[in-house]
């Protein structure tokens, strides 16, 4: 697997290199079938780091509908790290105005999801956590949902990375 996961990185660092067509037929031909199927979750990862690498206008969507199967918290971790990155490479062109408000309000639902603790988990989970909120963060359009979100974060998380990621946001979001 390590061998696959080398050559899935190989790829990916030369996506600034690439066509739009050329990035979206590695997307379809390359990462997508294996986040959908590839049995190991070393490779699902790998794919998934490298969505920030290489991207389209839909990868956001593709992220999220990932994300909502994806049962394995590693491969989980680093769709949200991606997600966060294009999230924040979209910038003030990511807004809800730019898909459904349906869309966007999953989003949010996801990231708020994927960010609060749950039980039985070990310590791992923290990163995925922690890129939960770095996505959040990077929403520069209000939903009312996400600064008390933070903010709970902050105050009542056991876990000092959490609140860490959290207040980060915060003050990137409202540096006054």
């Amino acid at each position: 697997p390590w061998v696959r996961k080398a050559a899935i990185g190989a790829v990916g660092t030369r996506g600034e290199h690439l066509s739009i067509e050329s990035k979206q037929a590695v997307l379809r031909n390359i990462y997508y079938p294996i986040l959908r199927s590839d049995p190991d979750p070393l490779i699902r990862a790998a794919s998934a780091r490298d969505l920030k690498r290489i991207h389209d206008s839909k990868t956001i969507d593709r992220v999220m509908q990932f994300l909502a199967t994806e049962k394995d918290e590693y491969v989980q971790t680093y769709l949200l790290e991606s997600l966060a990155f294009l999230i924040r490479k979209k910038g003030d062109s990511l807004n809800p105005f730019d898909t459904s408000e349906a869309s966007f309000k999953r989003l949010v639902d996801i990231l708020l999801e994927k960010a609060h603790p749950r039980e039985g988990l070990e310590d791992s989970y923290v990163g995925l956590r922690v890129n939960s909120i770095n996505a959040i963060g990077e929403i520069l359009w209000p939903d009312e949902r996400i600064l008390p979100a933070l903010r709970e974060f902050i105050v009542k998380d056991p876990d000092p990375s959490v609140q860490e990621a959290a207040m980060q946001k915060v003050f990137e979001a409202h540096p006054d």
